[in-house]
């Protein structure tokens, strides 16, 4: 068996010592719930240190029943939640709000957020019901990660804690935003419409990003911005560099010139169809119709000349 990390080490004392107290500290289901699920998810670290066909030392596997049982102990002792009830509670979420997660570093803290706060902390759902709701929400590789990690057996709190180390990468979220700025559209005048409205939304997405990175982009800010100028026409790009350092503010420039743009195309199309009426108007006012009558002896011709 390989040496068990001081780090590993130090959590499992934290968490059995949370074991001992937890007839003094009167902890409530939900609390002593999230405590199993971490003490499982430690045990599951451990046994991940045997070499292959190796047997667990007899020492540290009665460590683990005990406190396995301990927490058992505590869990019956404690007022079990009324099924009615947590079938209401699970009533309550509609599935279809949840957000999904593709890979995206960038896209990764607004799914977080959500997701930790209706369904990792939401003790209405059983443990397995949750994975299973997870794994809906994740696709691409954090589908297959999880997946992976459900099939190992592991705590719904550890596959957790293994997502958000892989993805709590704020760098590798600026690295992606980067990228999405440098697929803007070049942009040569004012009037390109279906450009700045592509525009547009990449940086908008950008910007929600930035937000939810919860992160100090001062050292990247002005490389962004400059990736974003770069896209523009000569006077816009004088505009972005000299009063839209920020990118709150430049987010509001470009949507000031989408709407301009837009504004534009609308009246330039209505004033155009204006001058065809005009056009046709005036054509209809020039026809004219002539009519002569000849008389030849005893019958007579009428000629009707219509000259447009």
């Amino acid at each position: 068996m390989k040496p068990i990390p001081k780090e590993l080490e130090t959590r499992l004392t934290i968490c059995r010592r949370n074991i001992n107290f937890l007839s003094i500290r009167q902890w409530d289901k939900e609390r002593t719930e999230e405590l199993r699920n971490e003490m499982l998810g430690l045990n599951e670290e451990i046994i991940a240190l045997l070499d292959e066909d190796e047997e667990m030392p007899e020492m540290i596997l009665n460590k683990m029943e005990e406190y396995n049982l301990k927490i058992k102990n505590y869990l019956k002792k404690l007022p079990s939640l009324p099924s009615s009830s947590a079938n209401q509670y699970n009533m309550e979420i509609d599935m279809e709000l949840l957000p999904t997660f593709d890979g995206k570093y960038s896209n990764w803290k607004p799914f977080k957020t959500v997701i930790e706060k209706i369904l990792i902390k939401n003790n209405g759902y059983n443990e397995t019901l949750r994975k299973s709701i997870l794994l809906k929400t994740l696709k691409n590789d954090p589908e297959k990660m999880v997946n992976l990690l459900i099939g190992q057996q592991m705590p719904l709190t550890n596959i957790w804690k293994k997502i958000c180390e892989k993805y709590d990468d704020p760098d590798r979220a600026i690295l992606e935003i980067r990228n999405d700025l440098h697929m803007i559209p070049k942009i040569d005048n004012e009037n390109q419409v279906q450009n700045l409205k592509k525009a547009k939304e990449i940086v908008e997405n950008a910007y929600i990003a930035i937000v939810y990175l919860d992160y100090d982009i001062s050292f990247y800010a002005l490389d962004l911005v400059q990736i974003v100028a770069a896209k523009f026409y000569e006077e816009a790009q004088r505009k972005i560099l000299i009063k839209y350092l920020k990118f709150e503010n430049l987010v509001k420039y470009i949507d000031e010139l989408y709407e301009e743009a837009l504004r534009y195309d609308f009246y330039k199309i209505r004033t155009d169809d204006s001058m065809k009426m005009v056009d046709n108007n005036k054509k209809k006012s020039n026809t004219t119709i002539r009519c002569n009558i000849y008389v030849c002896e005893e019958d007579i011709y009428l000629v009707i000349v219509i000259q447009i």
